[in-house]
């Protein structure tokens, strides 16, 4: 039970975190799209604004906001690439402070985070951020990245399927899932037969889930199928640090997602990284 609380203790400062959106977002770089359920959303763009970089679409954690994952996202735009960050209202910065009210914060985050209307309601943010980054080309690399409940969207875009069924439609070149979780409360032990994308999932020894340590969320790898899917271990990694707020960690996830690109691009089947301290394993 002591370990449990020491989980949950951590995975709510990482939340804290997030709902800091660690920068001051530039109002410029925000547009307002609208979502097919007549909502709107706002989406954080970094990067090149003409022709067709390369773009990554980032899905931000429960208690995210538009402002956050500063540090990655900045790094992949000075990189080349044009970013559209999302921002999920439904599960923001206002599902983080419920949670910190509740009398049980596990109970009240492990239902937010399986919750399939949230679900629903950050797929129309994607659809919507899709729409935009496709509107007068498609991207020649096209990557959804997500962190934490955004790997969870990225998963299932990917085509794994949660206990409450499917959503996403797998549109893009391929996937990172940053703290992906594991089978149990929302994903069965063959969610991810169906992924066929290429895939890297990113974890590190303090990664805490709320199934449990950050190897629970290995069984997210073991049940990827065979075919440019790599897992990467950053050694002392937090679920905060997973989210690309933290240096030297965010130097970290950047260089291995621009790896991965450069690896799928060339239909690699091998991920040569060059990441100091980073162990990867493929299949």
């Amino acid at each position: 039970m002591g370990n449990r609380l020491a989980l949950l203790a951590g995975l709510v400062s990482a939340c804290i975190v997030f709902g800091q959106n660690a920068i001051a977002s530039d109002e410029s770089r925000i547009i307002v799209l609208d979502r097919a359920d007549g909502a709107t959303t706002r989406v954080r763009t970094e990067g090149p604004s003409g022709g067709c970089p390369p773009t990554v679409i980032f899905s931000h954690g429960l208690g995210g906001g538009i402002g956050g994952n500063s540090a990655l996202i900045s790094q992949l735009a000075e990189k080349g690439w044009r970013v559209l960050a999302l921002e999920h209202v439904e599960s923001g910065p206002a599902a983080l402070a419920g949670m910190m009210k509740a009398e049980v914060p596990g109970h009240y985050f492990r239902a937010r985070a399986g919750d399939p209307h949230r679900h629903q309601a950050r797929f129309a943010d994607l659809d919507a951020a899709y729409r935009e980054a496709t509107k007068s080309c498609r991207p020649r690399q096209f990557l959804l990245v997500g962190h934490s409940m955004g790997a969870t969207t990225a998963m299932l875009e990917a085509g794994a399927h949660a206990h409450f069924g499917r959503m996403g439609a797998d549109r893009f070149d391929a996937y990172v899932a940053l703290s992906p979780r594991g089978a149990g409360m929302l994903f069965p032990p063959d969610a991810w037969q169906n992924v066929d994308k290429p895939m890297l999932m990113v974890t590190g020894p303090k990664d805490a889930s709320v199934e449990g340590d950050w190897t629970t969320r290995l069984s997210a790898f073991e049940g990827l199928p065979a075919g440019r899917k790599w897992l990467a271990i950053v050694p002392d990694a937090s679920h905060a640090d997973m989210g690309g707020y933290t240096e030297p960690v965010a130097s970290k996830i950047t260089g291995l997602v621009i790896e991965f690109a450069r690896s799928v691009a060339a239909e690699r089947r091998l991920l040569m990284s060059s990441v100091a301290g980073v162990q990867v394993r493929g299949k």
